[in-house]
């Protein structure tokens, strides 16, 4: 991949921060579009990354507009799905052979995919968590059960998984996108949802056999519509512990994961910052994709579609 040297990164959240600062790190000449008090923070102290107690500063240019960065060779788009058609216009405009989408565009992936030209898109997910300190530093963490997931499928997607294994994160070659970033809205719904409707969100859940059982038989129920609808599950172990283990079983395991860190602090956090914002796009979507054929799933996840809702 030392090809590809220049690469402008949207967006300067955990997500981009951590892309732009990992592939700087590689030795990579990246610029970062940031607006506003980040954009500030960063012109002023530059990226600062925190991960199992190590620091570092990896240099990137700050930049206001996507066209300042006029030579970049990718365009990595790190912003939520809700977000995505406010930056849609300028990342078209960019002159980048290769686009990564980054976010889930929650049943907007055609409408991208022309606007920005689907022979340049590619679309991939993090496969990070983290938080951003007061001060504007980043503390971040690899999940884990999920890598760094790119669509291979895609004409550029064996390029971009080759530059995203560079960040030293494990990258996923997914065949399946579309499938797995489908898959990933209705379990993110199905999680989301119990941790803003349960009392004390996922520490409650952690101490609940009840109430994790209730939300892996919603889930289970939500991939049996999926797959009744022709959507594959994505990535398989999903649908192996969402329905083809015993219910008991299942509810054990998580119920371990909803105290443990892939939800405590990876997926929690997320939705709770997101509560008013992206998280009812994705709870909307994933009840689009079952239909009616999924009342569990929908009873518990219907609450959490409307921006007003207060767990």
């Amino acid at each position: 991949m030392a090809a590809v040297s220049t690469i402008a990164v949207v967006g300067a959240g955990v997500v981009g921060q951590t892309y732009a600062g990992l592939l700087a790190d590689a030795g990579h000449d990246v610029s970062i579009v940031a607006r506003g008090r980040r954009a500030d923070q960063l012109r002023l102290s530059g990226i600062v990354l925190h991960r199992d107690g190590s620091t570092s500063r990896p240099r990137c240019r700050v930049v206001n507009r996507l066209a300042e960065a006029r030579t970049a060779e990718v365009v990595i788009v790190a912003v939520r799905g809700d977000q995505l058609s406010s930056v849609q216009a300028e990342v078209a405009a960019s002159l980048a052979p290769i686009v990564v989408c980054m976010a889930n565009p929650l049943g907007k992936r055609e409408s991208f995919e022309q606007a920005v030209g689907a022979e340049r898109t590619v679309f991939a997910f993090s496969g990070i968590g983290g938080l951003i300190a007061e001060a504007g530093s980043v503390r971040y963490h690899s999940v884990r059960q999920q890598p760094t997931v790119v669509d291979v499928g895609a004409s550029a997607g064996a390029t971009v998984a080759e530059l995203m294994s560079t960040t030293g994160l494990a990258v996923h070659r997914e065949h399946q996108m579309a499938s797995w970033l489908d898959t990933r809205s209705v379990f993110i719904a199905g999680i989301g949802a119990g941790v803003l409707t349960t009392e004390n969100g996922a520490s409650g859940i952690a101490r609940s056999r009840e109430r994790t059982r209730q939300i892996v038989g919603a889930i289970s129920e939500a991939f049996d519509a999926l797959q009744g609808h022709d959507l594959p599950i994505r990535p398989a172990a999903l649908r192996t512990i969402f329905g083809r283990v015993p219910t008991w079983l299942a509810a054990r395991y998580w119920q371990h994961q909803f105290g443990g860190p892939m939800v405590q602090v990876s997926i929690a956090p997320h939705v709770l910052a997101t509560r008013y914002t992206e998280f009812p796009h994705v709870a909307a979507h994933a009840l689009t994709l079952v239909g009616h054929d999924a009342p569990r799933f929908r009873r518990l996840v219907m609450p959490c579609v409307s921006t007003g809702h207060d767990a």
